[in-house]
């Protein structure tokens, strides 16, 4: 099933929010398995595979949030050039937590390269019935993990964000 066919489950029904859980439960215990690049689960029309996020912070206001991909980061040092960094040691500089792609790199100063990337992303939420995030169900808190997909230079969220407004 394609991301942009779960729009006519969207129609304010039990019955739809019943399809929405089914499928948000389904996802869940495909990334519980690890198997975030299913072949058989892709979000998008182009196939994008699935991938995991984990939230840097708990959500506030509007319906994006900065998140560290694939892999659930909890603390980190200022970058020291005088430091060797080997591959997936992490470090933050300038406002930023970057991941080391390659073992013995010492004195590259982190930027988007051959020796770092950015492990931060932002990702869109659709928001159902609500304006802020923090507002919607399911609650999203530091580390909490979401699948996410790749929609040409964006990240979307798999999962749909509840509101607390009555559905009409």
């Amino acid at each position: 099933m394609k991301i942009g066919q779960l729009e006519h489950f969207r129609d304010g029904t039990r019955s739809a929010n019943r399809k929405i859980n089914n499928l948000v439960h389904t996802v869940n215990y495909l990334m519980r398995r690890g198997q975030q690049d299913t072949p058989f689960v892709r979000g998008g029309g182009a196939g994008t595979p699935i991938k995991k996020a984990f939230c840097k912070a708990a959500a506030s206001t509007g319906a994006t949030i900065v998140c560290y991909k694939d892999v659930d980061f909890t603390s980190g040092s200022a970058y020291n050039s005088e430091t060797t960094y080997d591959k997936d040691d992490f470090c933050t500089n300038g406002g930023y937590t970057w991941r080391s792609l390659k073992d013995d790199n010492t004195g590259n100063t982190p930027a988007e390269s051959g020796f770092w990337t950015n492990a931060e992303i932002t990702v869109y939420c659709t928001l159902i019935q609500a304006t802020n995030l923090s507002d919607c169900f399911p609650t999203l808190a530091d580390g909490t993990m979401m699948p996410v997909w790749k929609d040409g230079d964006t990240w979307r969220s798999l999962w749909w964000f509840q509101g607390n407004e009555e559905c009409e």
